[in-house]
């Protein structure tokens, strides 16, 4: 009997036993890097699990990209491009400085600082006491504050209604003048006899408030060499107005200017830049020069906002001429200052940045 031949069924097919690759949302398949691959071809060997577990986590994603190098990167700001090509550990050494000035300021700002208040006064007879009520009220909480009166020989009582109340406030000091040396000379000794270490100058004719001390003293404790105030609303005439937009628009030209106020009479002076302040040209303006002198030194410039009111009393010692000889003048004078303050009459002074 024929013997029957056994039957061998088909063999299955081996299980794949490795894995089902990682997908995404949308079922398309990751790399192991954590990027898009295209679908594999059918047929080909996935060999995504003999790769190291480390290599098959997917990276972690950031918040945001990684600034390039020689970029800084700002809270709330895009990577702006440094000046230079500085490597990182030179931009956080530069970053570090920054911080320990803003440290030292604070630590000069704990020990006692004198403050000294400058007000250049001329023929003031009917509003020099009220300025200076006003002037050591505000500065009553600064015991070791001076309050300097420099007077331009004036021709009324101004003089003798100052020397009254220095007697009652040993605060008060007065410096008088056998002739007058115009508006720039008496201010610049003013800030020469000043004692403190934050000087502010404010016009004596009271149409700046006191206030503006506290901003100026800010500014000054954050490392400024210079501060000027810039008056958010004028008053006056127009010529004044119009003189005043001349001569800010003739100092941008020549000195580069970057204010907004050329000739605002509130002022704050650290000690370090004052004892460098010698004021060369007399005339009727101080501001162009104290700002020449600051940035031809490297010293910080500033600005703060300031009032403006009507005079109480007095007259302005300011004469407008014809106009062609007020920018005439004008242009001599911020002349004069580009090549005082300019080695061999090369422009030096740059926009502040």
């Amino acid at each position: 009997m024929a013997q029957q031949a056994a039957h061998h069924p088909c063999p299955e097919p081996a299980r794949d036993h490795r894995p089902e690759p990682r997908v995404d949302r949308r079922g398309h398949r990751l790399r192991h890097g954590g990027g898009h691959a295209p679908p594999l071809r059918q047929g080909a060997a996935d060999h995504t699990d003999r790769l190291p577990a480390h290599l098959r986590r997917a990276p972690r994603r950031l918040s945001r990209p990684l600034p390039a190098h020689g970029t800084r990167q700002r809270w709330g700001r895009q990577a702006t491009p440094a000046k230079g090509t500085r490597s990182p550990s030179e931009l956080a050494r530069s970053d570090s400085a920054v911080t320990n000035v803003w440290q030292d300021a604070w630590v000069r700002e704990g020990e006692s600082v004198k403050r000294s208040v400058v007000l250049p006064v001329y023929n003031e007879e009917g509003s020099v006491a009220r300025t200076i009520a006003a002037v050591a009220s505000e500065v009553a909480e600064w015991p070791d504050c001076e309050i300097l009166v420099c007077d331009n020989a004036s021709t009324d009582d101004t003089v003798a209604v100052v020397r009254d109340l220095a007697e009652a406030d040993p605060r008060i000091r007065v410096l008088t003048a056998e002739s007058n040396g115009l508006y720039a000379w008496n201010v610049g000794r003013g800030i020469n006899s000043a004692q403190g270490d934050r000087i502010f100058v404010l016009d004596g004719d009271g149409q700046y408030p006191p206030s503006v001390f506290h901003d100026l003293d800010r500014e000054l404790a954050g490392g400024a060499g210079l501060v000027l105030g810039h008056r958010t609303v004028r008053v006056g005439g127009a010529v004044r107005v119009i003189a005043s937009y001349t001569y800010l628009t003739l100092c941008r030209l020549y000195l580069g200017f970057d204010l907004r106020d050329i000739n605002a009479g509130a002022r704050g002076l650290s000690h370090e830049f004052a004892s460098h302040v010698q004021i060369r040209h007399l005339g009727s303006m101080v501001n162009p020069e104290l700002y020449a002198t600051a940035v031809s030194l490297g010293f910080a410039v500033q600005e703060v906002s300031v009032g403006h009111e009507h005079r109480v009393a007095g007259e302005t010692s300011h004469v407008f001429g014809r106009p062609l000889a007020l920018i005439r003048q004008a242009t001599e004078y911020f002349s004069f200052l580009r090549k005082s303050y300019s080695p061999l009459g090369r422009p030096r002074l740059t926009r502040r940045r």
